[in-house]
């Protein structure tokens, strides 16, 4: 069994006034607690703010994770930011 995780954070918005202080951080922060204390970890992926764009969530929720994730594995999708303006 392996333990895979795509952890994103957006905190920087094309609108400065939906700007947050710290969803990118709690990602990464998130991200790097699960790969230093989780063994066995197969995919793992950080977005954070420029890197997360529609493309790139789409394709690593897509081919890029369905081609690591077995069966009888754990997955684990962190996300922080907002949810709706």
């Amino acid at each position: 069994m392996k333990y895979h995780i795509l952890a994103i954070g957006i905190s920087k918005h094309q609108k400065p006034e939906a700007n947050l202080h710290f969803a990118a951080k709690d990602a990464a922060d998130f991200f790097s607690l699960f790969t230093q204390n989780v063994t066995n970890v197969g995919y793992n992926k950080l977005l954070t703010d420029n890197e997360a764009t529609l493309s790139s969530i789409q394709t690593a929720l897509g081919s890029e994770l369905q081609e690591q994730v077995g069966p009888d594995d754990g997955f684990v999708l962190y996300y922080s930011g907002h949810g709706a303006l």
